[in-house]
């Protein structure tokens, strides 16, 4: 199977919080280990990220921190929370599913990874809140479609990149 965008199956537990005006996708793949959980698969996506997208992340964080947003290094860095993943932190986690998410002054965002006949599937849920949001979520768009579908690819390999 190859990496493809579908359509979320009714029970993807991100469709219930979509209204709207919000953005939701999701993204489809066969891991390389059936038998891996859906909390090392998110590991296996969200922490093995290849440096391109590494650096885009560091770009990102350093045009909106001085507009008092949350960075990806600062949420990394935060301890005697809830757990993370990443730099974002586990909202709910079971064997065949995990979600993870942040709420900022701009959006609110959920990553959910569920295992499902041998797939697995990886959508993102994100409702601007305020002007900011709705003119951020445009420009990072195609950049998460790349760095998502990059991720589901690795899932499928059973690696992560180092460089």
């Amino acid at each position: 199977m190859t990496v493809r965008r579908i359509d979320p199956p009714a029970d993807f537990p991100l469709l219930p919080l979509k209204h709207p005006r919000d953005f939701l996708d999701c993204w489809e793949a066969s891991p390389a280990d059936p038998e891996a959980d859906a909390a090392a698969l998110a590991r296996l996506v969200m922490e093995g990220m290849p440096g391109w997208a590494r650096r885009l992340l560091a770009l990102r964080d350093a045009v909106v921190a001085p507009l008092g947003l949350k960075t990806a290094r600062d949420l990394a860095a935060e301890t005697g929370g809830p757990a993370r993943i990443g730099f974002m932190q586990v909202v709910e986690a079971g064997p065949d599913s995990i979600v993870l998410g942040e709420d900022d002054r701009h959006l609110d965002f959920r990553v959910a990874l569920t295992l499902d006949g041998g797939k697995a599937r990886m959508g993102t849920w994100v409702r601007p809140k305020n002007w900011f949001g709705r003119l951020y979520l445009p420009l990072v768009l195609p950049f998460h479609d790349l760095i998502v579908a990059n991720g589901m690819r690795r899932l499928e390999r059973g690696e992560a990149e180092t460089a």
